[in-house]
């Protein structure tokens, strides 16, 4: 890469964010395996000739005596050799930072402050731009917990034009009837759960395709809150079987559970009836009202 940015000073906007996926796909593997490289750089990043990027040279990873690092790609931590995961993530978003700038950043005197990019691309999105602030926070707190968030929000915006969430405060597993009918109830659940930094996941976004009840039994466990919609799917029959099924399983482990419905609590599961519920309608007030009313769940929660 550093070869690559020699030669074209700048990478476009797509190129950047094609970067910020590959390179968060191996920090999520290396999460998975525990290891730290801590030693991010252009120089450490390899270009394929298939244009995809990976990480290279793991000399250094997981050591705590002798800690190296590449003066400009410095973390704030690696002064106190304390790295966590989240070096390696702000380390990517200087490299993210370098490709779109066309500036090095050992290039400038800096406290860990980062020039504002608008400085050098005007043309950098709002959403990109949120990404490499969430990568860039001095205070490790404030930055993505780990390169499932980042690779969740990079994709998001990729490929959906979504919105990115930054730091996820919590995780919410939507169960809802994947139709058109209520593709409007998730986008109003989805755009009110990022105004408090909450990630919705929905059934029909996860990728995989073997063990798929296992996997979205695992998807529940890993949440912090469910939102179900018990309305029905469809004339003449009572909520989606799968959203009871989702919903079940969240009940019995013990997670949060926001019911909502169009229907009558009279229509709901039997053994559902008496749990606190959000009746809606799927009216343009309607999902107004509705999004207030999960914000205010969601505070609570």
């Amino acid at each position: 890469l550093d070869i690559v940015l020699t030669r074209t000073q700048q990478f476009t906007i797509q190129k950047t964010l094609d970067l910020l996926e590959d390179i968060a796909m191996v920090l999520v593997k290396q999460e998975e395996c525990n290891i730290i490289h801590s030693d991010l750089k252009p120089q450490n990043i390899f270009l394929r000739k298939n244009n995809t990027f990976c990480i290279i040279d793991y000399g250094n990873m997981n050591s705590s005596k002798n800690i190296v690092c590449t003066i400009g790609y410095a973390t704030p931590e690696h002064m106190d050799k304390k790295l966590t995961h989240q070096s390696d993530l702000y380390q990517l978003g200087l490299i993210a930072w370098q490709c779109l700038s066309g500036e090095a950043p050992n290039s400038f005197d800096r406290d860990f402050e980062i020039p504002k990019l608008k400085n050098y691309r005007k043309d950098t999105p709002k959403e990109l731009i949120k990404i490499l602030d969430n990568l860039l926070q001095i205070d490790m707190k404030n930055r993505y917990k780990s390169a499932k968030d980042l690779l969740f929000d990079v994709q998001e915006y990729k490929y959906y034009n979504e919105t990115p969430i930054g730091r996820v405060k919590a995780s919410i597993f939507i169960a809802i009837s994947y139709n058109k009918k209520f593709t409007a109830i998730y986008n109003i659940l989805n755009e009110t759960s990022k105004e408090l930094n909450f990630k919705c996941i929905r059934m029909d976004k996860l990728n995989f395709r073997d063990e798929i009840w296992k996997n979205i039994a695992l998807e529940i466990e890993n949440s912090d809150i469910m939102i179900a919609d018990f309305s029905n799917a469809k004339f003449g029959c009572t909520a989606n079987s799968n959203v009871i099924t989702e919903a079940s399983h969240a009940r019995a482990i013990g997670k949060h559970i926001i019911i909502i419905t169009q229907n009558k609590p009279e229509s709901l599961p039997f053994d559902w009836r008496y749990l606190p519920t959000i009746k809606y309608s799927p009216t343009k007030e309607g999902l107004r009202k509705l999004s207030k009313e999960i914000y205010k769940k969601l505070r609570i929660l």
